[in-house]
């Protein structure tokens, strides 16, 4: 069982490899907000990262679900909770056929 430490490390990895830039945001105790704040390709993302043996949905705080709900609403970014560096990866391959249209 891998750790939410060693897969949010494994996470930031494959994203900075794939051109991504991300910065980790260390909540301490407030676990109000999600763990990954990126751009990819012009593309806003946000990334809740959980532990492996866990279901990830279940698993978010009230306000996690909200700030991940809300950059969903907004349209423009992408916004998950995993436990999967796999999922991560497939987020990135759907990014990859986003067009952007600068307005």
């Amino acid at each position: 069982m891998q750790s939410e430490k060693v897969i949010q490390k494994d996470i930031i990895k494959l994203l900075k490899e794939r051109g991504a830039w991300v910065v980790k945001i260390e909540a301490g105790r407030n676990h109000n907000t999600v763990d990954l704040f990126g751009i990819y390709k012009g593309l806003g993302f946000v990334i809740e990262v959980k532990k492996e043996d866990c279901d990830p949905i279940k698993a978010m705080t009230k306000l996690q679900a909200i700030c991940i709900r809300d950059v969903q609403l907004i349209g423009k970014g992408y916004a998950i909770c995993t436990n999967s560096v796999a999922v991560v990866g497939e987020l990135l391959c759907l990014m990859d056929r986003k067009k952007i249209v600068d307005v």
